[in-house]
């Protein structure tokens, strides 16, 4: 299968209590920022916005628990990984190349853009992202950002672990 990935929000998380202590001086816990645009969510600018994805990205990743021994499973029983990620505002593609080496995120391919081409799955945190995918099988990984989404056309399969993930990918587990 091929198998396209984001990579904040999927396989790490942003540290946005840390960034907006230091950046603000208020204590915002991740679990109450509620929708996937920091201006909306926080009542900043742009500018102020883009300022901390940009030193997020840069700065230590926080992994979500069995994405990287997961993504590296997949990769070895054949699966091809690719990533898609909204960093690349932030960094060139050979940038993030050297990211996911850096701290050993298995992957086959990372790409500019992941509408290119055809997807068997597509993970991702962002519902705009997997709406505008072809892949059959849409997994979103649940993310306090995206717990309003009603998903009315049942495109979406909501998932909380990659254990959840492998089962789906390996037909453990069958969707809705």
């Amino acid at each position: 299968m091929n198998i396209l990935c984001d990579v904040d929000g999927c396989i790490c998380q942003y540290d946005f209590t840390h960034l907006l202590a230091q950046r603000f001086g208020v204590a915002i816990p991740n679990e109450q920022i509620y929708t996937h645009d920091l201006v909306e969510a926080l009542g900043i600018t742009n500018s102020e916005s883009n300022s901390i994805f940009d030193e997020a990205v840069h700065e230590h990743p926080y992994f979500i628990y069995g994405a990287q021994a997961t993504l590296g499973r997949l990769k070895q029983a054949g699966h091809v990984v690719w990533i898609w990620t909204g960093r690349l505002k932030y960094m060139t593609i050979q940038g993030l190349e050297a990211w996911l080496d850096r701290y050993e995120v298995p992957y086959n391919y990372a790409v500019l853009d992941g509408n290119e081409r055809k997807y068997d799955v597509h993970i991702d945190d962002a519902i705009p992202k997997l709406m505008g995918s072809s892949a059959p099988i849409k997994l979103l990984f649940d993310q306090p950002w995206n717990r309003m989404c009603h998903n009315v056309r049942g495109a979406l399969t909501r998932v909380y672990s990659w254990a959840e993930i492998e089962e789906i990918i390996n037909g453990q587990r069958t969707l809705p």
